[in-house]
């Protein structure tokens, strides 16, 4: 046990409901710094720090021990701390906990929890008693009877005592408490510990990590009074300064409520994960199998028995990841989910990432051919073919429910949840909040102060949502507390989502997208009206690709924009290359003006040059002679908007590179996947041919009256 630094065991982080404006990973950052033994992640209501916190902790190797602040009902009475998690039993019982508040007891949208309720998930949890803790106080203040007291007092496994600034409370017939008369109660509470054998705990129930940072607590929760000191304790103390804030307990026992029996619970708490380690991802029996045989059968329909050696190698090499690393199951999820939709009579494919694999082209899960356009699979599976594949599905709205209960049919409706989001402060809604909040004070500050206050506030949770078409899977043999607490979203106690961000369960479950495209309902539309299916469509056909070159673009997606249209008439694309260039560079940042159109003007590369997708970098490069791996880093970097490291430069320009190139690369800020881009264009190219040749048709479907 060390006994030089204390243990934070009370703080609250952006994820706490607009009531803090520390982030966890700034969290356990200051804990480190301070040299802290630990600290503790204990916000109102809700656990979406949890991962964060976690890989925090990893970076930092500072302990984090993950706890909640609730409030619970004996029916009569309510109250609020702290529940801190001892073990992974704990743990889970926490998620189910949670879960069961959101869902069963929510009152104008928090969880109040029933005292039979916490009792049905004690095992593996610490309850801890103190500021808010209305039963506590009103005995200690209302002088209870000795059995009163100790009935309250046995029910915790500690009690809690704050700095007299925030731990002021005020009730109905009392008013607002001084600092002396919480110093009196601490006393009293410290008093009680020693009588019942409790441990008594000093902690700083932080909200940020400066004094100074006060005002962006205030601005966030929304305080009227600027003038308000109500909440101006509530930052993260180092232990020098909680033990100068105790003195009044004496030397001896300042150090035992601040350090010893900090240190003492932090000790009793294990060292977790709230998100397993390792990707565990469902089995749907027969994939592998099933999955081999349609796309040999398929392969063998498409090159005879005497196949080109490239096709052979592609389709080689992808199957061997897929079945080495167990991805069979998500390929066959997709497939029965397209399949699903077209047997109700509306097309449904994937677009983005999965039209780099020749698999998924084989499969019927994309119509796109990646060896058609020149896509490697690398980008889909990454370079050691590790990469869990990103498969998002496109379907009709029309047959969204449908094709979604497959999911539910395949692994049993109990592991299929909803995948939820976390909504929160925005850069722009922070600065608005905080320049409301000086404007009502008459406050003036400058520019440069404001942003730097709302900066701080960036982060903040607002609500909780849920993914317009994610669903999360747990594998068979777990449920979902064992990876996530479930919840509603913000207003919709219909859908019940995962607690976590999708995005923070990324890798340890299989995420499904499932995503509604109105184009897949005017296909249906425009092939009941002509006769004529989407598949059957030439790509090629001239008086299409005259549409593109005169900018009358209106209903074509993707290339609906003035941005487009403006774009198209100066480069007059004449085939489908020039098309994906346009088209990438549209979906791109930082790819367009300032740098290919630039590069064009002035006669230093033609359009087919430029650089627009990110598949193509990774390619040009490897023509160029350099190795996959250093081809396949550069693509990500420049992919990513994280530009090219000087030792990267010099790689591309010694091996033959031009300097524009590079100077380009520079600049990107994100590029599209070469396979998303590809099926934007076949999509144009599909609605053109039939806006040229059915235009009544056309008309009728995309709603237009009139073309322009």
């Amino acid at each position: 046990m060390n006994h030089n630094k204390r243990a934070e065991l009370h703080l609250h982080t952006k994820m706490s409901g607009m009531d803090s404006v520390i982030s966890p990973e700034d969290a356990v950052e200051a804990a480190k710094k301070m040299g802290l033994y630990a600290v503790a992640i204990t916000d109102h209501d809700g656990v979406r720090a949890f991962p964060r916190a976690m890989i925090a902790s990893e970076r930092y190797g500072v302990k984090v021990i993950y706890g909640i602040e609730i409030i619970c009902t004996d029916g009569v009475d309510s109250r609020c701390q702290t529940i801190l998690v001892r073990n992974q039993v704990g743990l889970k019982n926490l998620y189910r906990l949670i879960s069961k508040g959101h869902l069963e007891h929510l009152q104008k949208g928090r969880p109040i929890y029933p005292e039979t309720t916490l009792k049905n998930y004690r095992e593996g949890l610490l309850f801890g008693a103190g500021y808010g803790n209305k039963a506590l106080f009103a005995a200690l203040t209302a002088d209870a009877s000795e059995a009163d007291m100790e009935s309250i007092v046995r029910g915790y496994d500690y009690l809690e005592i704050q700095p007299a600034y925030c731990s002021r409370i005020r009730t109905e017939s009392e008013g607002s408490a001084s600092d002396e008369d919480i110093r009196s109660i601490n006393r009293r509470i410290v008093a009680l510990g020693k009588k019942y054998n409790k441990p008594v705990i000093a902690t700083c129930n932080a909200r940020f990590l400066d004094p100074g940072d006060e005002i962006c607590r205030r601005i966030v929760s929304g305080s009227r009074d600027a003038k308000d000191d109500f909440s101006g304790g509530f930052y993260l103390r180092s232990t020098e300064e909680m033990l100068e804030e105790f003195s009044y307990l004496g030397t001896e026992k300042a150090y035992e409520v601040v350090v010893t029996n900090t240190v003492m619970i932090a000790d009793m708490t294990e060292d977790l994960r709230p998100i397993p380690k390792g990707s565990h991802y469902p089995y749907l029996q027969g994939a592998e199998k099933a999955l081999k045989a349609i796309c040999e059968n398929r392969f063998n329909k498409l090159y005879g028995t005497n196949p080109p050696a490239i096709a052979q190698k592609r389709f080689t090499d992808e199957l061997e990841i897929i079945l080495k690393h167990e991805y069979a199951t998500v390929f066959m999820t997709a497939k029965r989910v397209v399949d699903k939709s077209e047997s109700l009579g509306y097309h449904a494919w994937t677009r983005g990432l999965a039209g780099s694999s020749f698999v998924a082209y084989l499969l019927g899960i994309t119509d796109i051919d990646p060896l058609k356009y020149g896509i490697p699979y690398e980008v889909l599976f990454g370079l050691c073919g590790d990469r869990v594949p990103d498969i998002d599905l496109k379907i009709s709205p029309n047959v969204k429910k449908e094709a979604s209960d497959v999911l539910k049919e395949i692994f049993g409706a109990e592991n299929v949840f909803v995948a939820g989001t976390v909504g929160t402060l925005s850069e722009k809604t922070a600065y608005g909040y905080a320049k409301k909040y000086f404007d009502a004070h008459s406050i003036s500050v400058s520019n440069d102060e404001l942003n730097r206050i709302a900066q701080k506030c960036v982060g903040v949770l607002r609500a909780t949502g849920q993914h317009p078409g994610g669903f999360m899977i747990i594998p068979e043999g777990y449920d979902v507390y064992d990876f996530t607490p479930i919840q509603h979203p913000t207003n919709r106690p219909d859908v019940i989502t995962t607690h976590f961000d999708s995005t923070d369960l990324y890798g340890t479950i299989l995420k499904t997208d499932v995503l509604e495209y109105d184009l897949l309902t005017e296909y249906k539309l425009f092939e009941e009206g002509t006769g004529v299916r989407v598949s059957d469509i030439p790509l090629d056909d001239a008086d299409v690709f005259a549409l593109f070159r005169t900018g009358d673009t209106h209903g074509l997606r993707e290339f609906d924009t003035p941005t487009a249209a403006e774009i198209l008439k100066k480069t007059q694309p004449k085939c489908f290359e020039e098309l994906l260039k346009i088209c990438g560079a549209l979906h791109g940042t930082g790819t367009w003006h300032g740098n290919a159109e630039a590069l064009m003007k002035n006669g230093t590369c033609e359009l087919s040059d430029v650089v627009a997708v990110r598949d193509d970098v990774m390619l040009y490069l490897q023509k160029k002679g350099m190795d996959r791996k250093s081809a396949f880093y550069i693509m990500e970097c420049v992919r990513k908007g994280k530009g090219l490291t000087a030792e990267q430069a010099q790689a591309m320009l010694n091996s033959g590179v031009p300097a524009w190139y590079v100077a380009s690369c520079k600049k990107i800020g994100y590029l599209a996947p070469k396979a998303h881009v590809v099926a934007c264009v076949i999509a144009a190219l599909r609605l053109g041919w039939y806006k040229v040749h059915f235009p009544d048709v056309f008309r009728s479907v995309m709603g237009m009256h009139t073309e322009r």
